[in-house]
């Protein structure tokens, strides 16, 4: 029996919105869903969600749905997030990420929404020292961490003036075995089993050290059930504290590739080094003290899961592509 908690996700046919449908309905969640399928797909939209194949960049359809549906709960994770490639992309990151969070922002205040999650990102650090904590003063290193800075401070506006309740979740370095494999610029972890499956070399862009930490989505979800009534207007970590190199996590994806038996010749190819954060690695303890948080992600199981899910997939070659905006001082390797 469904109870009487309406909770609409942005971005439910990718990994994280769909996790999170799935893990709400089990709790008696009624499940409205949003997703252009620009990055996520179909396929992950499960049958109890009430789903809109519609952009958050338009704020018209936006509306409506919000008029619809009434909502009590907002869980806003749709964003294209292309980090490294966040330069080249201004423009089209802007109607994405700023223009799309103000329209969801916009629909909640006007419809009295209870609260919303807004997954924001570590990359809001920047170049500070690791471990990230949130008392740290944010300076972001690229577009997409000054954006998802500005979503920040509209809630905080929002709240202010309207009050909309909110809470930030700041993740990395997300996985699951429903990712998108097909995407060139996004997800490590996954353009790596793609390229494994694909016979082609795993390219690492500089010396490798650079350190991240991997989480498998589905420890995100209890914390986040927690936030819906509680530490509004704050500020949270959530992810795993083990942090890999990417040279680490690529010879992971070797050993376990080559531990299924698929046929590939793929090795660690280097390439140029581009502009990124060192070391991207927080600090989980406000998570864990106060909303019990506990991270029990097994990365080699996790790259398992992953590669029978793409294979299950009959995942191609293929990969998105994306109009810049800007060509100059484009790295090698995303030249087109």
């Amino acid at each position: 029996m469904r109870n009487n908690y309406k909770l609409l996700i942005t971005g439910n046919a990718g990994m994280i919105g769909s996790v999170l449908a799935d893990y709400f309905y089990k709790l008696g969640f009624s499940i409205v869903g949003i997703d252009d399928l620009s990055g996520g797909f179909k396929r992950n939209v499960q049958s109890f969600v009430r789903f809109y194949p519609n952009s958050i960049e338009d704020a018209k359809s936006i509306n409506n749905i919000f008029e619809i549906e009434k909502p009590k709960y907002v869980i806003h994770t749709a964003c294209f997030a292309a980090e490294c490639l966040s330069p080249w992309i201004r423009g089209f990151l802007a109607k994405n990420m700023v223009l799309g969070t103000t329209n969801i922002i916009n629909a909640s205040v006007n419809n009295n929404i209870e609260k919303i999650i807004h997954f924001s990102s570590i990359a809001r650090y920047g170049d500070g020292k690791p471990p990230f904590k949130e008392t740290d003063s944010p300076q972001p290193k690229d577009i997409y961490g000054i954006f998802k800075l500005t979503n920040e401070l509209d809630l905080k506006e929002a709240y202010d003036h309207f009050g909309l309740k909110y809470s930030i979740v700041a993740g990395h370095n997300i996985l699951s075995p429903i990712q998108n494999f097909e995407d060139k610029f996004r997800n490590v972890a996954a353009i790596f089993i793609r390229r494994f499956l694909n016979n082609e070399n795993l390219q690492i862009f500089g010396d490798g050290l650079q350190k991240r930490c991997f989480t498998d989505a589905k420890y995100l979800c209890d914390p986040i059930f927690k936030l819906l009534k509680n530490f509004n207007g704050e500020l949270f970590n959530i992810g795993s504290d083990k942090f890999y190199t990417i040279e680490e996590l690529a010879k992971i994806v070797l050993f376990v590739g080559r531990g299924l038996e698929i046929e590939s010749q793929s090795k660690i190819e280097y390439l140029e080094p581009r502009i990124e954060v060192k070391e991207a690695i927080a600090d989980h303890s406000k998570a864990k003290n106060l909303l019990g948080f506990k991270d029990k992600t097994d990365l080699e199981d996790l790259i398992r899961q992953m590669f029978e899910s793409a294979i299950d997939l009959k995942i191609t070659g293929r990969t998105s592509t994306m109009d810049y905006e800007i060509n100059k001082n484009m790295y090698s390797y995303w030249k087109i």
